[in-house]
Order: structure tokens, then sequence, then C-alpha cells
């Protein structure tokens, strides 16, 4: 399987007239999204995609090949944490299997340390 080094983003703003690319490493990023901004033509010209082709020639030509980052709202918004669910550790359930008088093999999340089959033989 191939893995792709980089990976790209390619906005259009209608309302604004503004297009806005990026292309970023496929990696945990260090730097601030603005580091990665580049112009729609840019990316076309990688790529070798014509992402709007339908768009009147003179507007696409205008808004290709400039990246106004000044309409653009980078960083300026909230941003809401959600808190992380918890993780449960599986661990080996208490019970006792009937069949062999051993402890059961099935592995459990629950907090009392027995599975669903042991549930009600807890003591």
């Amino acid at each position: 399987m191939t893995v792709p080094g980089y990976y790209y983003k390619v906005i259009y703003s209608p309302d604004k007239q503004q297009m806005i690319a990026f292309i970023m490493p496929n990696r945990k990023l260090s730097e601030p999204i603005t580091s990665y901004i580049k112009s729609v033509d840019e990316v076309e010209s990688l790529t070798g995609i014509d992402f709007f082709y339908d768009l009147d020639d003179v507007v696409e030509n205008q808004l290709e090949v400039n990246s106004n980052t000044a309409v653009w709202d980078f960083g300026k918004t909230k941003v809401i944490v959600t808190p992380q669910k918890q993780v449960l550790k599986s661990v080996q359930c208490k019970g006792i299997a009937k069949s062999t008088g051993k402890r059961c093999k099935q592995m459990t999340t629950n907090s009392n340390g027995y599975c669903r089959y042991h549930q009600g033989h807890i003591q």
C-alpha cells in the first residue's frame, strides 16, 4: 500500500469570491496552518486537476492565482474541546467456568471484573 507523503485541500468561497489551497505533509503538523497555504494554481499544477473548470475562465484565472489570507478566518474561531471518552481496560474475568472448574478465559471491561456470563454469580 502506498502512503502519500502530502495531501491537499482546495477551498472556494463563492460569497467572498476567494479561493485558497493548502499542501501539507502527511505527518503531525507543528507549524501554523498558514505555513501551508498555496494558490489553487500551484495545487492544480502539482495534481494535474482543473478544480474549477466550470467557472468563467476570466474569474477562474483571477481567483486561482492568489490566496488572500486576509479574508479567511485563521485561528479566530473558538475551538470547543470535548472531554475524551474514558478508555476502559479489559481484564480476565474473575469467574470460574463450570465445565472446567478453572478461571473463566473471557475478557471484560466491567468494573467488578466479571464477564457477562458470570455477572449473576458474583459473591
